[in-house]
């Protein structure tokens, strides 16, 4: 792993241009925000800050759990090795769905905001579900290999999937602060929540019906924050009418 991550190194090193050699859009071709009014702009654009948080809330969430899933699923007697392809699954097919995800939100402009809606409610009935089937003492749902695998897998569909919407729909709405700064920000605080979840799991590590009702809690608190964000399209404005 070392050595491809040094050949890929040595490549970017010896040659890899700043820009393409043609803008592949009028926004692209724009002049940016600076680096110091692109972090002020950020901070003080309250659609912005609402909707990094119901990003960075769920996705955190759901990163630190599925990180000790092996623990979570232990008291139903799961294995490490079926936790562990419940995991992959779910990030595989988060990963095929997202792409396929994204590919459809270019053909259906200006309807971001409805997409992460379906998204975020599919996540939370995923998370409930899972979590109502741990509680098997309270609700006596079915705990099978079947459920666990399915519910597990819808969620990390529906949240991994949602990365690319989210990514796009930040970009639209703070530009032209430069993209990079802006996912940078968000990708921070997604793992700043991802960190203090963690952290207090060193404390309550006994036992993890909590830890499971933060899924349903964060992706229904992201689910209020899209529906009450305005959305607005700055960006695919320049490039659709500024072109034509």
């Amino acid at each position: 792993e070392f050595g491809l991550v040094s050949l890929i190194f040595s490549a970017a090193l010896a040659y890899f241009p700043s820009r393409p050699p043609f803008p592949p859009s009028v926004a692209a071709a724009s002049q940016r925000l600076s680096y110091r009014r692109s972090f002020c702009r950020l901070l003080s654009n309250f659609r912005f800050l609402m909707i990094a948080l119901a990003y960075a809330i769920p996705l955190g969430v759901f990163s630190g759990w599925s990180g000790v899933l092996d623990l979570i699923l232990t008291p139903v007697h799961v294995s490490q090795v079926d936790a562990g392809w419940i995991g992959f699954w779910s990030i595989v097919g988060g990963c095929v769905v997202g792409i396929a995800m994204a590919r459809f939100a270019d053909f259906i402009r200006g309807m971001l905001k409805f997409i992460l809606l379906l998204l975020l409610s599919g996540a939370t009935l995923a998370s409930t579900w899972f979590t109502l089937t741990c509680l098997t003492s309270v609700t006596h749902l079915p705990l099978t290999t079947a459920t666990l695998y399915t519910s597990c897998i819808l969620l990390g569909i529906f949240l991994n999937s949602s990365v690319p919407i989210f990514f796009e729909l930040f970009v639209e709405t703070v530009y032209p602060v430069p993209e990079g700064i802006t996912c940078g920000v968000v990708t921070f605080l997604s793992n700043v929540f991802m960190g203090v979840l963690l952290f207090f799991l060193t404390f309550y590590h006994t036992e993890f019906s909590w830890f499971n009702w933060c899924l349903p809690g964060s992706c229904l608190l992201s689910l209020l924050l899209i529906l009450c964000f305005r959305e607005s399209y700055d960006r695919l404005y320049l490039d659709v009418v500024v072109s034509v």
